[in-house]
């Protein structure tokens, strides 16, 4: 991060005549990584993904633009839980689907480095599967969950920082909501299991009356961001 930040810096420095972005629209693709917590109990160790986005630009203005913004994101939320002798180490896959609405405005000149601010609001759903690994002294097992989603809301506020004409970098920080539906889930499972100094393996499925999740939990994230954007 510390040198995508250096050469966006070099970049700015080196092109005095850069303009905050006029086009109508952009598209913007960038990873994000960060933390966040489940209501669950379970710590979440790190959060990761990536997201990809298409927005309209419409002045409402001589400063301030607004327009609809489409988003596509995934998320992979790695959490760890302790009961008694049994750990857990999960991870969510989360593929989100979102639309909403971003607020620009300029600011600065062309010889400062951001040179656009915004806000962003989205909503949408989440489709999910969620791995576990499940241990104890004598117990192995890996089990996979499906039929998992959600709804998601999220904000954003972040820079524009330009590059070269309507190509820039976007440096934000991100915060989000979801409430994942876990009482349809079902999945299947293996693994091992150490009795009378022999290991036994196992397989199997397991139905939504079956699993040991909670019907339903909370994810909420942070996280900072650094994308590309192109505006055409």
């Amino acid at each position: 991060m510390k040198s995508t930040l250096s050469l966006a810096l070099l970049l700015v420095v080196a092109t005095p005549t850069l303009a905050a972005p006029a086009s109508d629209y952009e598209v913007s693709f960038g990873p994000f990584v960060g933390s966040g917590s489940l209501s669950s109990g379970a710590k979440v160790q790190h959060v990761s993904g990536y997201a990809l986005s298409v927005e309209r630009h419409w002045q409402l203005a001589e400063r301030v633009c607004l327009g609809p913004i489409i988003e596509i994101s995934n998320a992979l939320v790695n959490t760890r839980a302790k009961i008694g002798d049994e750990k857990a180490l999960g991870t969510y896959d989360n593929r989100i689907f979102a639309a909403g609405f971003r607020l620009q405005t300029p600011v600065g000149n062309p010889g400062t480095l951001a040179q656009a601010l915004y806000l962003t609001a989205l909503a949408g759903r989440g489709f999910s599967k969620l791995a576990v690994d499940e241990s104890t002294t004598s117990t192995f097992t890996q089990k996979l969950y499906g039929n998992i989603q959600g709804d998601y809301f999220a904000g954003e506020a972040g820079a524009w920082l330009p590059m070269k004409g309507s190509f820039g970098l976007n440096l934000a920080f991100l915060g989000s909501s979801y409430r994942v539906d876990q009482s349809e889930a079902t999945g299947t499972f293996e693994g091992d299991e150490q009795r009378d100094g022999q290991v036994y393996l196992r397989e199997g499925t397991v139905s939504k009356a079956e699993h040991a999740l909670p019907s339903s939990t909370v994810m909420r994230s942070y996280a900072v961001k650094v994308g590309l954007s192109l505006g055409f």
